[in-house]
């Protein structure tokens, strides 16, 4: 329920918002809402006939369809102050709704204020994204707008404020490419990018490699569609670092991750120098705390930070990260998140194969990624301690596992590499040089195997 993301403080201004007749008029609706806080704060699961009778009185009779249509109400309601609660942050489109209402009922000298007034906001804010040059286009087209009706000479440059659309616009666009792009690799689903190269083409033409709104994204596209071109990410790397400070966190964070995969999938390749360049930017993006929503941090940022954290060979610094940000995970996560990490941690730094088992057992993860991660360490133990028995099982049952949870595209055909190469590493004779120096061969050709450095390196065990 929404009700339960809501952060204290929220909680308490939502009870305001609910108790102004101008947004609610219901009494039941209200007490609704303080019956269901009182249960959440106390952890209780709420119960429809307890709030029935709490709402309306003992005596009266429970009526299902009452209590659900007083639980939709509240839940409009909710939506409602979530919506004005994030449009209250914004503060340019507020000046932008008012200034316009001053222009359509002709007040020139309230209308001539709130104008300078947004002006100065943009000119002071420290965003150059997006919504940056959209706001400052639509503050022009208003003093366009009123002027125009007054008939006056035009004093405002129409085509500055034209190419402030342009740059907004084309800053959009050329995100929804990278994300496509990404898409694209992660599922193997085709896309037409010619209307990229396009804009990519206009982009050259105009020389706006130096406005961030587009730069950015503009190295990001070409590092996606390029891969190979390294010079890509290291320009990309060296503008974030540069210029990341003009984009709000949440935007930020997505550029951030552009770069991190891009690092993940040359990982994943055996280029394991790029985990010291994933570590790079991951620590520079907790430092501004663009990795935290709401003040926590998904399960899947902190597991890849540790990850890279261990093979970057960090691990004072890793062992402190997993402590530290083990509270800043959702509740849910928290627990499975925390000793899967730590299994990680004493499995690579001290090779304690018992500790991590031990470890694993108190990991209970819904998330397929993350349960197929711990399998995967767990099948590096097994072989390990030549539990080679409990190993074939263990290959079967994640077989199984993968099969009846329907996993797609790149993340499918990586866990069936890692079982198939394990099930031949198994069988394969190291006595015949041949069949070793084969499967050799086949592990290292495998463009999508995250195993394939841990792989070799046990079959050149068995050669020695």
């Amino acid at each position: 329920h929404p009700l339960q993301k809501l952060t204290t403080k929220d909680g308490q201004q939502l009870e305001l918002f609910l108790s102004s007749p101008f947004f609610n008029t219901s009494k039941t609706i209200l007490s609704l809402f303080q019956q269901l806080q009182n249960n959440l704060k106390k952890g209780q699961l709420p119960n429809k006939l307890d709030l029935f009778h709490k709402v309306f009185g003992q005596s009266a009779a429970f009526n299902d369809h009452k209590i659900r249509l007083l639980f939709s109400d509240l839940l409009k309601l909710v939506e409602q102050f979530i919506s004005i609660s994030a449009f209250q942050k914004k503060r340019a489109q507020q000046q932008l709704d008012v200034a316009q209402f001053y222009r359509k009922n002709e007040l020139e000298k309230h209308f001539n204020r709130i104008q300078r007034k947004g002006n100065k906001s943009l000119a002071t804010q420290p965003y150059r994204n997006y919504e940056y040059y959209a706001a400052k286009s639509r503050f022009n087209w208003e003093v366009y707008e009123l002027q125009s009706s007054k008939k006056r000479d035009m004093a405002i440059d129409l085509q500055e404020f034209g190419q402030d659309l342009d740059l907004a616009y084309f800053s959009q666009k050329l995100r929804q490419a990278c994300f496509l792009r990404a898409q694209q690799a992660l599922y193997n689903v085709e896309y037409d990018f010619e209307w990229v190269q396009q804009i990519l083409e206009y982009i050259d033409s105009k020389q706006w490699w130096n406005v961030p709104a587009i730069s950015l994204y503009y190295t990001a596209y070409q590092l996606a569609s390029q891969p190979k071109k390294s010079s890509y990410f290291e320009d990309l790397k060296e503008k974030i670092l540069l210029e990341g400070h003009y984009f709000p966190p949440e935007e930020i964070q997505d550029i951030y991750l552009l770069a991190i995969n891009y690092c993940i999938k040359k990982v994943n390749n055996g280029q394991r120098e790029y985990a010291i360049e994933s570590l790079k930017l991951y620590k520079k993006g907790l430092e501004i705390g663009c990795f935290l929503e709401n003040g926590f941090l998904s399960k899947f940022s902190y597991a890849n930070i540790v990850a890279f954290g261990l093979m970057a060979k960090d691990f004072e610094w890793t062992e402190t990260f997993i402590n530290e940000y083990k509270n800043k995970l959702d509740k849910n996560a928290r627990n499975s998140a925390y000793f899967f990490n730590l299994a990680r941690l004493v499995y690579v730094q001290n090779r304690d194969h018992e500790a991590a088992l031990q470890y694993l057992q108190k990991v209970s993860d819904k998330d397929l990624i993350n349960t197929m991660n711990a399998k995967i360490l767990q099948l590096r133990i097994y072989w390990e301690i030549r539990a080679f028995s409990l190993l074939e099982s263990h290959l079967e049952a994640m077989a199984n596992f993968i099969r009846r949870k329907a996993l797609v595209g790149y993340h499918k055909e990586n866990y069936l590499n890692i079982i198939n190469a394990t099930k031949r590493l198994l069988k394969v004779n190291f006595y015949n040089k041949n069949e070793v120096e084969k499967l050799k061969k086949t592990i290292t050709e495998k463009s999508i195997l995250s195993e394939k450095q841990w792989l070799l390196a046990q079959l050149a065990k068995l050669e020695g």
